[in-house]
Parts: C-alpha cells; structure tokens; sequence
C-alpha cells in the first residue's frame, strides 16, 4: 500500500499538486485484538490513523463487527421513538394505519440502509434493534408492552427486522445474478465446482492410503455412513443430498443431488406446449444437462441416490461393504435386493446408536398408546408407571450401555439387561438375575459404537450455505454441496485457496487470515470437547441440573399463568 502512495505523491509532485494529509483516515482491519499501528505516509506525511470511519453513512469498525455502527442506528432509532410516542398520543390521535406508514418511512428504512453488509454480524448485535422497531409497532397499534411478538407482527403485517435483512440481502444477491454480465459469475461458479471436484479425487486417494493400498486400480472394501438431507422441510420436497463418508478416516468420498424439477423445462413448456415436436426437438438437446434427475416420491430420493452412489462406487476404486445408516429410509434393503457387488460381496448393516436409543423411545411410548386403547393404563404419575420420564431414562441408560461396552455384544446385552431389572427392582422384590436370551443380530450392528454425526455436520453446513427456507435450483445446491464437502474435507482455508486457483484468482491476505481463524477456532474447540476439563464441568452441570429438577418436582409448580 505504501509503494501505491508513493506512486501518487511523484504524480502529485509532477503536476504541482499538494495533498493534504489531514483530510484522510487510515482504519485498519483486523480481527486480532491487539494490533501494530500503522504508519503510511503520502508526500512524506503521515495519514492520521483512526478507531472507526464513516462512509456513505456506514460506520467501519477494525474488528469488522459494525458495533459501532448499530450503536448509531440506535441512537437514531430512539429520536423517531420519541415521535411515535407524540403522534401516538390520545391528545393527536393519529391513525394506526398512518403511523404504521411513518414508521416504515423512518425507523424501518434507516435500519434498512447498508443491511447488505452489517446483517453478517453477530446475533447479539443485530437483535439490538429489535426493541426499538417492536416498540414502535406496539405504539402504533395501541397495544400493551406485554403482547407477543408473533401477534405484534401479525396485527402490524411486518416480520422482524432480522428476517427483513435477510430478505433484503437475497433480493441484492439476485439481481446481481439477474445481470446481463453473469457470464463471468457462471464461470468463477463452474471453476469453483471443477477445482472442487479435483480435491475430491486428493481426498479419495487420502483414503485409499489409510486402507493401505498403493495401487490405483484395486478396488478396497471400505466402510461408509450414509445419510440423505431435503431442501426444504416438510413432505413434499424437489431437492434432495445424499453423501457417503469413509469410516476410518472421516473423509466425504462422494456425493449425489437428486431433483424432482428442472426450471429450464417448465418455462419451455409454457412457451412451446409439451405436446408439440418443437418441444420434443428442444428436449432431445436439453436431455443430457436436465436437473430433473429423480422421477417419483420425495421419500424415494434418499433410496434412489445411495443406489447411484453403490453402483458408481468401483469406478472410482472403492466397494461400499459397510453401510451406517439410521433405518428411517429403505436404502439398505434396496443395495441388498439389487444386489450391487454381485452374490460374493454382501454388504453388511450397522445401526447408529443415536437412532438405535430413539428407536427405543419411540417403541415404548408406542406402548403405552396400544394398550391405552385396550383399556390398560401404562403411563401415570404413580410409582412403577411407564412415565415420559421414566421413558427418557431407560432410553439414556440403553445408550450408555451401547457406548461402554462396544466390540463385546454379550457384555453390551448384559449391561442393558441389568440397567432394565435395576429399575424394575425394589427391596421387596428385588430383581438381580440373569439375562434372559435374546437375538443379538441388532447389538451387533451397534458393535463399533458410532454415530451419524458427521453426517449431520455436514448437511448443516449444506443447508448454511443454501437456506432451507427459501426454493432454489438444483445448481445452486449443487454449489452450495460441493463447498460444503471441500470445507468438510480440507478445512476452509486449503478450500478458500482451491476456489482461487480453480478461477486463476490470488487470494487477498485478509482472506487467509479470516479462514485460518475459522480453522483454528474449529480445531480448539474439537479438543476443549474431548479435554478431561470440560468433561468434568458437563458432569457438574448435569449434576446441577438434576438438583434443580429434583428440588422444583418436590415443591410443585409454584408460577404458572392462570394457574392459581
């Protein structure tokens, strides 16, 4: 930056021009809390350097948490405040309808301006604005401090501030898209997926190392947990994700996006008419790039994807021998009916313990509404009845014993066994015998122990990146899961750098910088988790937590609206 200056100051000496100093700002951004001041100079004089800056009415802090800049709105907030409690007033009586429109003109549209970039803040600094807009809703409208705010946005036809941010950011993000020159953001996007695709190929070759294979074209029998994630939340679903990662090393090996709809076809539908051969000519060429990838139920998706996943698995050099899976799709009786490896390679099932301990809780609560029906009374608050908290016990102390006794399915059936005749137990009747017999064909599906957890990581930062909330087409989750898996797999840094060089891009040192962090504060929180420290203080808590309850269950309900 200094040699840019230097630049200007021999300009401005050439043409005889003089600068002035005094009327620049340096603010430098940094997420570190101490910083080394700066020093630049332009014609040999220092640029004064400052804590916050103000340009076009936004407020720039250096840690970029835009603090500053809320505080501000705040303050301007309450000004109009202080309006709409005037106008307001029985003296004026103004209309609701009206102050509803002047409020939308004043507090709304200043808490709007710049949100495209001060809405990526913290949680905590955005909901500093809430108040002062709820306020002036609530004076408009005539209504009570008290009154919720889902009726306060129901009465006043306005969302929150937060969720109006938000819509104001998509709508700025398409109309960019919607330009005239979204070639070059295709092809930064189509880059992006290339080079991710590329890591990709790194990873599976990570992998077949950990398995201890050095030769590319064997084929190495690997263990996988599979799960699939929609779009959108509900039934009825266009989009769905399925991905496959590795057991032993964590690594996502590949993936598939399933679409019920393909955008381009319904709007040549509309313009040529299905029937007409004008639209089967267009078809014959469009068939090869269609989204619609996936023809019958939403449910189906999650099937039909680890099917493709199976079948293309030995062509990029794995056999998928070891299915983890929740048991809520068929896809593991689908792979085994199909028969994908042949009748010499069966793949073999296990159960997430997660799933497995739900299961439960769902069978017994299914219980105790099947012979309600009958006339027999299960649950109750009496001793000895099938309660919900005695439901959630059984269910923790089924998991524990999974998780203490993995490798070892007779001592694991031992332990839940004995967790079972402890509570049935009583000093009358005590119950300390033997363990009946019992298949064993689901505990050994449980025998590593493990969980669908990285699973349910990455269909989070899946979703991050592709609101659940809101449509979108089958190439923009497309994008959104394949940078997902290259932040999953590598970490965001070695991600960040993939996606400049795919698209011939330098990466700017504040982007290094910021994707380290995110690495790092990943990473110290992934060990803080496993130290003995914080184990010690989650028993503590737990602990606490149960006092608590146990105290609040032995003095009874004493606040509850309209109950006394």
């Amino acid at each position: 930056m200094q040699e840019s200056l230097n630049k200007i100051s021999v300009w401005c000496k050439k043409w005889k021009l003089s600068t002035s100093p005094e009327k620049s700002s340096l603010l430098n951004f940094s997420r570190k809390r101490s910083t080394i001041p700066t020093l630049l100079k332009i014609c040999d004089k220092p640029i004064p350097e400052v804590k916050s800056l103000k340009i076009l009415g936004i407020i720039f802090d250096p840690n970029i948490t835009w603090k500053n800049h809320i505080n501000y709105l705040r303050q301007k907030g309450f000004k109009y405040l202080n309006a709409i409690k005037t106008l307001s007033s029985p003296k004026i009586g103004t209309r609701s309808d009206h102050l509803l429109n002047i409020i939308n003109a004043t507090i709304r549209s200043i808490f709007d301006y710049g949100s495209q970039l001060f809405s990526f803040s913290s949680n905590s600094n955005r909901q500093k604005l809430e108040p002062i807009y709820n306020a002036a809703l609530r004076l408009a409208l005539g209504l009570p401090r008290n009154t919720p705010l889902d009726l306060l946005r129901a009465e006043s036809m306005n969302g929150s501030i937060n969720s109006r941010h938000n819509f104001l950011c998509q709508k700025f993000i398409t109309k960019q898209i919607a330009l005239k020159d979204w070639s070059p953001n295709a092809k930064v996007l189509n880059g992006h997926l290339v080079g991710s695709n590329q890591r990709l190929v790194d990873v599976r070759k990570n992998v077949r190392e950990a398995y201890g294979s050095k030769n590319d074209k064997d084929i190495v029998n690997i263990g996988m947990s599979y799960d699939g994630s929609w779009l959108t939340r509900g039934h009825t679903l266009n989009i769905g994700v399925g991905c496959v990662i590795d057991l032993l090393t964590g690594f996502v090996i590949d993936y598939e996006v399933m679409s019920k709809r393909c955008g381009e076809c319904e709007q040549t539908k509309f313009a040529l008419e299905e029937d007409s051969t004008d639209f089967r000519i267009w078809y014959e060429g469009h068939q090869d790039v269609c989204s619609a990838t996936h023809v019958g139920s939403s449910g189906a998706m999650e099937v039909n994807a680890a099917v493709k996943l199976w079948e293309r698995s030995e062509s990029i050099g794995f056999r998928y021998t070891t299915l983890l899976s929740d048991g809520d799709s068929k896809s593991f009786l689908e792979l085994k009916e199909r028969n994908v490896y042949g009748s010499e390679t069966q793949i073999k099932k296990e159960e997430c313990i997660n799933h497995v301990s739900k299961r439960l809780g769902t069978a017994l609560r299914q219980a105790v509404k099947d012979w309600r029906v009958k006339g027999v009374t299960l649950g109750g608050k009496q001793r000895g009845c099938l309660k919900e908290e005695t439901i959630k016990k059984l269910t923790r102390y089924y998991t524990n014993a999974i998780r203490k006794n993995k490798d070892d399915v007779e001592a694991m059936k031992t332990a839940i066994y004995a967790t079972l005749f402890h509570c049935m137990s009583t000093d009358q009747k005590p119950q300390h015998k033997k363990c009946p017999s019992a298949s064993s064909e689901l505990l050994s599906r449980c025998v590593r122990g493990v969980t669908q957890n990285s699973n349910e990581a990455l269909h989070w930062m899946i979703w991050n990146r592709c609101s659940k909330e809101n449509s979108a087409s089958r190439s923009r989750v497309l994008i959104a899961v394949s940078s997902a898996i290259s932040e999953f797999n590598v970490g965001t840094l070695k991600a960040l750098k993939t996606f400049q060089d795919a698209n011939c891009l330098a990466t700017s040192l504040s982007s290094e910088h910021l994707a380290f962090f995110i690495d790092y504060r990943r990473t110290y929180f992934r060990k803080k988790i496993k130290s003995a420290n914080f184990k010690v203080a989650q028993q503590k808590f737990n602990l606490a937590k149960l006092r608590r309850l146990k105290i609040e269950k032995n003095l009874g309900p004493m606040f509850k609206f309209g109950g006394f």
